[in-house]
Formats: structure tokens, C-alpha cells, sequence
């Protein structure tokens, strides 16, 4: 538990800062509702604060990875962070004091797309209809290489800034593939992300077949021969708006009815990229880390906690179990500040 406390004292290993400092319960959003016009740099009583703010609503877990990710938002912009030699000690105390009175975290489970789950969805998809093209290409997409929902669509279709554009859709001649290159990514939030797709010949879930049936039958999007046609929005509804997360989930409630597939709890933006990763945590022990790794772009083990089953759901559930018993190793007045 002193490495998880220390964690949120040290570098962040997350690139997306935005919502620690600016999100509904960022630090600069609740230090200026408390009064502080200059939140930055970041006092101590400020951030405990807002600490004790952010387990309200959300998971000691996430209190934790916000401060680290605030030091990060410091470190970036060269600011002095807790430079007082009792500040960090004090804020380890701090947060273990915040951890026994945190009830224990629940394993947030979720509805899963997996691959098996596209091809249960094609008897009840019209492929005559744009609409129903348009979910097969993103469910596609998203379910073969694990993407968040964050990189494939915009929270609103008005964000052209984090929109997918047909020029960001390639065909690969040399491998017969497709190339989609991600703006951004969570963890390269400045730098393009090519992502290749394979062609797997007369299947009806080829990322390739769906893509280029999509885009040749769209009764949305301009011609190909148009000069406009790559500056197009990629995912474009038939009404002409761009598909956005909430319309995706409407649609995959509504597929997942039509395909007697019972959606037994929430969706998410992330209900492709767990369903991918759960899918692969089934799999042989000896090609779980390298394949789940390479589909969804990560560098370490943090693919484990989107598995709902299997290895990741043992490492959280000892976890949880170890975090119980820490808060009966002190008395809680070994922890006042």
C-alpha cells in the first residue's frame, strides 16, 4: 500500500492530464469553486481537499491516479509541487487516512463486444441500410484492435477537432490491408497513430470488406471524385451528422436486442476494447501478454484491468483484500496530519 500511496506522488506514466486539471472534478474546476482564482501551483491544503472531494463520486483508485496525474500537469509546465519538506509525508498520511474511510472499491463489470458477439449481430443488420453499414465498420474496427471509443468518436458531432476524416481511412496495397491513422491516442496525444487492419477474404467481419463496403455505398458522404471527399467526417450517420459515442451505444442496445444478445449490464465506451481483451485473457497463458499487448497498443500490463474475468480479475480481487486488511494494521490517529 506505501507504493500505491507513493504512486500518486511520482511522475505519471498517463499522457491525458486534461480531466485531473480541468474535468468536472479537476483540480483547477474545484479549487476556483472554493475560491482560488490561481489553483497553480498546487498548495497543500488545496489538494487535500480536493482529494476528499474526488472520493465522493469516484474510487480511492481514481483519487490516487488523479494526483499523480496532477504532479504530471507540474512537471510539464515546470512548476514547484509540494517543495515543503513535511508536505509529502503529511500527504502519504493524508491518504492512507482517506483509504479506510473509502468503502471498498467494486469491480465495475460491463456488456462485452467481442468478435464472436459481430458475427452474432450480422442476421439482425440490414447491410442495405447506411446505418446498419456504418455500426458493422465501427464495431469492426474497434473490436480488432481493442480501441477506445475516445479515438474512433467524438462525445459530440459538432467537435470537428476530434473527428475522424475519410482521408484517415487508407487502403494498404502491399499487404491488401487498411491503414487508419488515429489524430491521437491517449497515450500520443500530439502525434498521429497509424493502426493496420488485415483482409481476411469472404468474411463478413473483414475490417477491410466492411470499410470499403461502408464508404463505396454511403448515401451520406460526398463523392469520391470530389475534391472535398477526405475532408469529409469517416462516420457519417445517413441524417449527415457524424456518429457520436451515445448514438453508438443506442445503436449496440439496440443490435444486441435484436440479436438476442442480453446486454445483462452497462455499456461503455470501452465495451469493444474489454470484449477484445476478455476475449484474449481465454486464451493459452502463452499468448495472452504479446497478442493483447499488440492489438491494443500497450507498452505494459495495463491491459489486465479491462479483462472481466481470469488473471486481471484475481490480481483487483487481492487488491481489494489487501487494502482491507491495511486498514486494520494502525489506528486512524496515526494518521492525522
Amino acid at each position: 500500500m506505501n507504493e500505491t500511496f507513493k504512486s500518486g506522488l511520482e511522475k505519471t506514466t498517463r499522457s491525458s492530464v486534461g480531466t485531473a486539471l480541468h474535468g468536472p472534478n479537476g483540480f483547477a474546476t474545484v479549487s476556483q469553486a472554493l475560491g482560488d482564482p490561481n489553483p497553480l501551483p498546487a498548495k497543500f491544503d488545496s489538494i487535500c481537499y480536493w482529494l476528499q472531494w474526488i472520493t465522493v463520486t469516484l474510487a480511492f483508485a481514481s483519487a490516487v491516479t488523479y494526483l499523480s496525474s496532477l504532479r504530471g500537469v507540474h512537471n510539464a509546465q515546470g512548476l514547484p509541487y509540494l517543495t515543503q519538506p513535511h508536505e509529502r509525508p503529511n500527504l502519504r498520511r493524508f491518504l492512507a487516512g482517506l483509504a479506510r474511510k473509502c468503502p471498498s472499491s467494486v469491480v465495475q463489470e460491463y456488456t462485452l463486444i467481442t468478435p464472436l458477439s459481430l458475427r452474432l449481430f450480422l442476421p439482425a443488420l440490414d447491410l442495405n441500410l447506411h446505418d446498419h453499414r456504418l455500426f458493422l465498420f465501427v464495431s469492426i474496427i474497434a473490436c480488432y484492435r481493442a480501441m477506445r471509443g475516445g479515438e474512433l468518436l467524438s462525445p459530440f458531432s459538432s467537435d470537428r477537432n476530434k473527428q475522424l476524416y475519410c482521408k484517415n481511412w487508407k487502403l494498404d496495397p502491399k499487404t491488401k490491408g487498411a491503414i487508419l491513422t488515429l489524430p491521437f491516442t491517449k497515450t500520443s496525444p500530439a502525434n498521429p497513430v497509424p493502426v493496420w487492419f488485415p483482409s481476411i477474404t469472404q468474411d463478413n467481419t473483414c475490417p477491410v470488406l466492411a470499410g470499403t463496403n461502408f464508404l463505396s455505398k454511403s448515401t451520406a458522404h460526398l463523392p469520391t471524385t470530389s475534391s472535398n471527399y477526405g475532408s469529409q467526417p469517416l462516420f457519417l450517420c445517413a441524417d449527415g451528422k457524424a456518429l457520436t459515442i451515445d448514438r453508438m451505444l443506442e445503436w449496440t442496445s439496440k443490435f444486441l436486442l435484436a440479436s438476442n444478445q442480453p446486454e445483462t449490464d452497462p455499456l461503455s465506451a470501452k465495451t469493444w476494447r474489454r470484449g477484445t481483451v476478455t476475449t484474449l485473457d481465454r486464451m493459452p497463458p502463452s499468448t495472452i501478454e504479446a497478442a493483447t499487448k499488440a492489438l491494443g497498443r500497450w507498452t505494459s500490463l495495463a491491459y489486465l484491468s479491462y479483462a472481466q474475468d481470469g488473471i486481471a480479475r484475481t490480481v483487483l480481487a487481492l487488491a481489494a483484500e489487501g487494502r482491507d486488511q491495511h486498514r486494520h494494521l494502525k489506528d486512524s490517529t496515526d494518521y492525522d496530519i
